[in-house]
């Protein structure tokens, strides 16, 4: 495998530099023949989707900018994304290096990472003060507001050479977040933290197998379309161990389920395929939060949260990691980065499973990235003049992206170094598959938080459909203010 991922890598690093292009110039046409011969002289029977992507083209045409320097501004616990100074045989760490090294050959430019606080707020300064200070800045995704209502950014749709229909962009969420054809944030493979950030069960081997459910049980149920809530539910309120006799379980013992109080609950929506907002036959964005089917989810997954024993809720954040990490939990709702960090010394072995689906008619598993993943603007300070430079660079970050940082943390780190097995590399695949964002977090804190009120008002205990009501009319007007931002 690793292998073959090699040689998937070595194609992606020589690719570019002969991908055909929009313009009709010779050497666009010479290069086009070139990767025709190259696609068709390969045997790519049985390459994984991963290998494949290497052999995309993306389609741009060539440029020599002089080695003038191409600034993107993120804050600094986001820098990895963007750059890495040196080779240190680290393959996740390395392939930003390549990545890098790659574009700056191929486009005569230098990358530089402009370290920021508060990027989706510094921007606004930025662009208020008329200062061309960098071509593109990263921000977390939920914070996508701030910069919007300040009208400080420009529309991708206007920046030529980015083509969101290729498949290093996440089509879903930025349809979603296109107003009027207006799209001011994108939801890219620049961001590997979309991988990084996306939900899924990590499930103790040892412990489930102790309660009849081995790694096959499991990974058969999800192949099966029987992965579905109720029968995830069955499993977790039944494993339980009294590890010291007083009767009583806690996180002293061990546990069927343990979550934190915050974005685990968020991801329940999207794993039953329900919509906060949705587009109405005009186009038009409407909350839909309040039907049957969400007021009986919430029911549910409060007993889950309150009424099971096995089960616990933290009161903070990412302590269930940590629980996990030290074998007292069984299953536990997790973003993949945890596989990098908390697992890296977990003496059990584990695997990870999608969330379960609401029942067996729904189409396919499905989950939710956590909403501090990083989007990309194009700050409004940036003159006419130079978005096409913006547009070529951004284009072959995002395309190299996919091609080999992304592979270097999907295959090679996530799917082989730390995962046990080849069913726990099919599970990754089937959750990545169903992975994305709703527009409605982006916009949560200018809409009454209508994004979080499945959460908060399962920890408050109160209905759901009470909840709303005291908040419905702030939120219709807060959406058809919204518009006025992605107006002229």
């Amino acid at each position: 495998m690793k292998r073959i991922l090699t040689l998937a890598l070595a194609l992606a690093m020589l690719l570019p530099t002969i991908a055909c292009s929009t313009q009709t110039t010779p050497e666009d046409t010479a290069a086009a023949t070139d990767q025709a011969a190259i696609t068709t002289e390969l045997d790519t029977s049985g390459w994984s989707e991963a290998q494949l992507r290497a052999l995309i083209p993306d389609n741009l045409p060539a440029r020599d900018f002089n080695s003038r320097p191409y600034r993107i501004a993120s804050e600094a616990e986001k820098s990895y994304e963007i750059i890495s100074e040196e080779l240190n045989g680290e393959v996740t760490n390395d392939s930003i290096y390549n990545r890098n090294l790659l574009i700056e050959d191929r486009f005569k430019v230098k990358l530089e990472n402009v370290v920021v606080t508060d990027a989706h707020a510094h921007v606004n300064t930025t662009v208020t003060a008329g200062d061309n200070a960098y071509e593109v800045v990263g921000f977390k995704a939920w914070l996508t507001s701030t910069p919007v209502m300040a009208r400080s950014l420009l529309n991708w749709y206007d920046i030529p050479y980015t083509d969101f229909t290729r498949p290093w962009y996440y089509k879903d969420t930025n349809d979603g977040a296109t107003i009027n054809g207006r799209l001011f944030n994108a939801t890219c493979s620049l961001g590997i933290t979309t991988l990084l950030y996306t939900y899924s069960i990590f499930f103790n081997t040892r412990i489930c197998t102790d309660f009849g459910y081995d790694p096959a049980t499991l990974y058969n149920l999800v192949y099966n379309n029987e992965w579905v809530y109720d029968k995830f539910y069955s499993i977790v309120s039944t494993i339980s161990v009294d590890l010291n006799g007083d009767s009583r379980i806690n996180t002293k013992d061990v546990l069927g389920y343990a979550c934190g109080n915050s974005h685990p609950l968020d991801v329940w929506l999207a794993a039953f395929d329900i919509d906060i907002m949705q587009r109405n036959e005009e186009g038009s964005i409407v909350p839909v939060l309040i039907t049957e089917k969400t007021l009986a989810a919430f029911d549910k997954i409060s007993d889950l949260t309150f009424n099971t024993p096995s089960c616990y809720l933290f009161t903070s954040e990412y302590q269930e990691f940590k629980l996990f990490a030290n074998a007292h939990v069984a299953l536990c709702p997790s973003p993949f980065r945890i596989a990098f960090s908390e697992l890296r010394d977990m003496e059990d072995t584990y695997g990870v499973l999608p969330y379960p689906k609401w029942d067996a008619q729904q189409d396919k598993y499905r989950s939710h990235i956590y909403d501090q993943y990083s989007v990309f603007a194009v700050p409004k300070s940036v003159p006419e003049d130079d978005w096409e430079f913006v547009g070529i660079i951004f284009e072959a970050l995002n395309a190299e992206s996919y091609k080999s940082v992304y592979p270097a943390y999907y295959d090679v780190a996530l799917k082989n170094k730390y995962s046990e097995d080849e069913d726990t590399a099919n599970m990754i695949d089937i959750i990545n598959a169903g992975a994305g964002m709703e527009f409605s977090f982006m916009f949560s804190g200018s809409t009454s938080n209508l994004s979080f009120l499945f959460r908060d008002s399962i920890l408050a205990k109160v209905s759901l459909a009470t909840k709303y009501k005291t908040i419905e009319k702030v939120v219709n007007k807060s959406i058809a203010k919204l518009y006025t931002y992605y107006e002229d």
